[in-house]
């Protein structure tokens, strides 16, 4: 722009000279001397396509987009992953890792995990290995309250002997507790919080924990 002192660009344009066809101009052909015209450009279908012409069918475009959808649920239900590509390139349906699933957990496993833990309290005691079979969860409780009492009143001085006596005192419980599981329709959420307490107290390393495990497993009887 010579008033301006800028640069301007227009973009290019291809001229449908079919149209034109027929029609007297006039010939300016020297003002194309200085222009660069490129023979080998790439050209496309709707080049020679007159103006309004061409687009897309929807129709078709929706029908695409079903059976795409389709091959997807389909490579789903296969366990494969569907992999689309508009571009030409060849397709590679990759196999979904299939998640291992857990194993159920049962109340046995429980049980066995609670008699090897008891096995190991058994060459030195604090208490007396009592016999819970035929009395119920909630009247059992009450040799673990006094322990629990005494343990609340000076927490920060824990005897070792107090803390075995809880520790005995929950597996009992957890013993009594598991063996009324296999008598009653137990949830899921419960078999599982109850193992993550017998996990807890195979790694204790404080006496807060091993109360926190105690109060739980006192509370799970009570309701039994």
């Amino acid at each position: 722009n010579t008033k301006s002192q800028k640069v301007t660009w227009k973009h290019p344009t291809v001229a449908n000279s079919r149209a034109k066809f027929g029609k007297v101009v006039e010939n300016n052909a020297e003002e194309l001397d200085e222009v660069e015209i490129d023979e080998n450009r790439k050209t496309y279908d709707v080049d020679d396509e007159e103006e309004n012409e061409g687009g897309f069918n929807l129709a078709q475009l929706v029908k695409k987009v079903e059976e795409k959808e389709e091959k997807r649920l389909a490579a789903e239900e296969a366990g494969e992953e569907y992999e689309d590509s508009d571009d030409g390139m060849h397709q590679v349906a990759k196999k979904r890792k299939k998640k291992k699933k857990k194993d159920n957990l049962t109340v046995e496993q429980l049980q066995e995990k609670i008699a090897i833990l008891i096995e190991e309290t058994m060459a030195s005691r604090e208490t007396m290995k009592k016999d819970y079979t035929m009395l119920e969860g909630n009247f059992i409780t009450k040799d673990m309250d006094p322990l629990l009492k005494q343990f609340e009143e000076d927490p920060e001085n824990a005897s070792d002997t107090l803390c075995r006596s809880i520790f005995e005192t929950t597996l009992a419980l957890l013993e009594k507790g598991t063996s009324l599981m296999t008598q009653l329709k137990v949830a899921k959420l419960q078999l599982v919080e109850t193992s993550k307490r017998i996990e807890m107290l195979t790694v204790l390393e404080t006496p807060a924990e091993l109360l926190e495990v105690a109060k739980w497993v006192t509370s799970l009887l009570k309701t039994m």
